[in-house]
């Protein structure tokens, strides 16, 4: 058993309210470090124990082992509809989404609860499948930091089409969280600018592989570490890399400078990334440098298993993305 923050309290109060009210998805939305998945953790211990059942889907494989930590530090029971994991529905899963989608033809059994995680990602094609097999009978909270998409469409109801929120809840900001001690303020450094001039845009962002090439061209890897000694010596780092070339470039620079330092991206085999978490943790290691990893719903604690505080980050990556910046 836990205690929601009263942050956290009022958005699930809020989010119930709008059910009440005759709405069928409802779209929660908190900013990072709010801990959103510890909300929907005691919701499904609430549902599970009021007789209901509750999914929670996430749509990155390291989401599974976090997640379950969440409902297991709840205590929560819970099984899964994930990849390698034994099949069998108790009230509340832990489901990956494709995992889910590839087996709605033999899932027979459907939750009275679904809550998407990320869920500004409801509207990709895979999404909406298995938002259209749920069905009317199951109720659908989205939870999200970040309730806008590069390509412009809307999280609300099209009509003729699945998917879709009929109501919007809105938390706490950032700043409030920051008001209220929750989340630290900071201090941002730019010390320069790429020459992003010939680089594209492509769906609402920079082109990935000429960002790559003009970051490679512009961004003086001796440049970044030698920022990071100015302004943050000694302290627990994570570095976003614009590809994996660069990030074990500036791994290794980090590494020739006397800093220890690690380099992880999404092809890192897990027992690798919790070793490089834990050794961040403990201070082993000072920065870690990764590439499209450490983003959405990623959290670092609970991979390493330990209290991590981080205390500086660094963003080689331009973005126009306002969600993939926060």
């Amino acid at each position: 058993m836990i205690t929601l923050r009263p942050y956290q309290e009022r958005l699930l109060d809020a989010v119930r309210a709008e059910m009440r009210h005759g709405h069928h998805a409802v779209l929660a939305v908190a900013p990072t470090g709010s801990g959103k998945t510890i909300i929907a953790a005691e919701l499904a211990h609430r549902v599970t124990g009021n007789g209901k059942t509750i999914w929670f889907g996430v749509h990155r494989d390291f989401l599974i082992e976090q997640t379950s930590g969440s409902f297991t530090k709840v205590g929560v029971p819970h099984g899964f509809i994930a990849a390698g994991r034994p099949e069998g529905v108790v009230p509340a899963m832990v489901v990956a989404i494709d995992t889910l989608r590839s087996r709605l033809h033999r899932t027979t059994v459907k939750p009275d609860i679904f809550v998407f995680d990320e869920a500004h990602h409801c509207r990709a094609e895979s999404w909406l499948k298995v938002w259209d097999w749920l069905g009317p009978q199951t109720r659908i909270i989205g939870l999200t930091a970040t309730p806008q998409r590069l390509d412009g469409a809307g999280l609300g109801v099209i009509p003729g089409k699945p998917g879709g929120f009929s109501s919007l809840v809105q938390g706490p900001t950032t700043a409030d969280l920051m008001r209220l001690g929750m989340l630290s303020g900071y201090r941002a450094f730019a010390p320069s600018t790429p020459d992003l001039s010939g680089v594209r845009t492509v769906a609402g962002d920079y082109d990935a592989h000429q960002l790559s090439e003009a970051v490679e061209r512009s961004v003086i890897v001796g440049d970044v570490v030698d920022h990071w000694r100015r302004h943050a010596p000694g302290r627990k780092s994570v570095y976003f890399a614009v590809n994996i070339g660069f990030s074990k470039r500036l791994a290794e620079a980090f590494e020739d400078a006397g800093v220890p330092a690690l380099h992880i991206d999404g092809t890192t085999p897990s027992a690798e990334r919790v070793a490089a978490a834990k050794a961040l943790a403990e201070g082993r290691v000072r920065v870690l440098v990764n590439v499209a990893l450490m983003g959405e719903g990623f959290d670092l604690a609970a991979v390493a298993g330990l209290d991590c505080n981080v205390e500086c980050v660094g963003l080689v990556r331009p973005t126009q993305s306002l969600a993939l910046h926060l």
